[in-house]
């Protein structure tokens, strides 16, 4: 994954930036954790509940649901809207809005990000 950690100096707030296929973890960190400069408990908190085996926590956008293996992150908006027909059919947006990866993949993006809000 290709990552950028970023520390807005104006408003004093970390935030994370993805590519591509990544768009929605950032939309998902960046909008339900705002990390301050040194504030990294909320993500660490995040980082226990993940290593857990398995579990949904639902945030007030986003739903996380995850097992031993595996993590899936949906926009609460997508998961109420009706779905067409043909599930098959890729709608062009709904990739900023849902995004699944191996869970350490994303621990260790999370580690790193908190690695960075803790040394800058």
């Amino acid at each position: 994954m290709d990552v950028d950690f970023i520390y807005d100096t104006d408003n004093r707030v970390h935030y994370i930036e993805f590519d591509g296929e990544h768009k929605a973890l950032a939309n998902f960190l960046n909008s339900e954790f705002h990390p301050g400069r040194y504030e990294s408990k909320s993500l660490k908190e995040f980082v226990e509940r993940l290593e857990a085996e398995q579990g949904d926590i639902s945030y007030s956008e986003w739903t996380v649901s995850f097992d031993r293996n595996e993590v899936s992150i949906v926009n609460n908006a997508i998961k109420t809207q009706a779905h067409p027909a043909h599930e098959d059919t890729y709608h062009v947006m709904e990739w900023e809005y849902q995004y699944s990866c191996g869970k350490l993949d994303i621990l260790a993006v999370l580690m790193d990000w908190i690695d960075f809000i803790e040394q800058s």
